[in-house]
């Protein structure tokens, strides 16, 4: 699935965005990360491995990511996924695509998982959009934000196109993403 957001007014250069990602760029081989256990002991953490990845002749900034986990409570087993952003005339566009192995078995990942995770990326897309426009970090817009209705400038997922221009999810994935040791 890919998520693209509506081009943002702030300029690609220096935004919190590009800032925070600058920080983050790491080897061909990718940064090893655990992922914190989301349940108590004995639940299992994830691994995987996050490269990031900027371009100066084209100031895009890329990431992609390879994890699994042995954790029978995941609905999550091993995946993979990119995120991108690119400058265009009229701001930034975001770019994200992923795939991964359900945990919880076909039907569920197909008729709730996916929808939710697609509905989660393309919110906390929207939550970026904020940060890159207005400055405000995403942590200033909790889950609870979305019921809060009465404030048009809150993030919203229907503000993303939640499917790709062309291709699947994976057609625009980075070359990176490929490259990346398996966790």
């Amino acid at each position: 699935m890919a998520t693209h957001t509506r081009p943002s007014s702030a300029s690609a250069l220096g935004s919190p965005i590009q800032q925070h990602h600058t920080r983050r760029r790491t080897t061909d081989r990718g940064q090893p990360f655990r992922l914190p256990a989301a349940h108590a002991p004995p639940h299992d953490h994830g691994n995987g491995y996050l490269s990031g990845r900027a371009t100066t002749t084209r100031r895009t900034r890329t990431s992609a990511l390879r994890f699994t986990t042995s954790d029978r409570v995941s609905p999550l087993r091993a995946g993979r996924g990119y995120w991108r952003y690119l400058p265009t005339a009229t701001g930034t566009t975001f770019i994200t695509g992923f795939n991964y192995e359900p945990g919880w078995g076909r039907l569920v990942d197909r008729v709730v998982m996916r929808r939710l995770i697609g509905w989660m990326t393309a919110w906390s897309f929207d939550r970026l959009r904020i940060w890159a426009e207005t400055g405000t970090p995403p942590e200033r817009w909790p889950l609870a934000s979305v019921l809060a209705f009465w404030r048009p400038t809150r993030p919203k997922a229907s503000r993303c196109r939640r499917t790709p221009r062309i291709g699947n999810a994976m057609t625009q994935a980075p070359v990176t993403l490929h490259t990346l040791e398996a966790p």
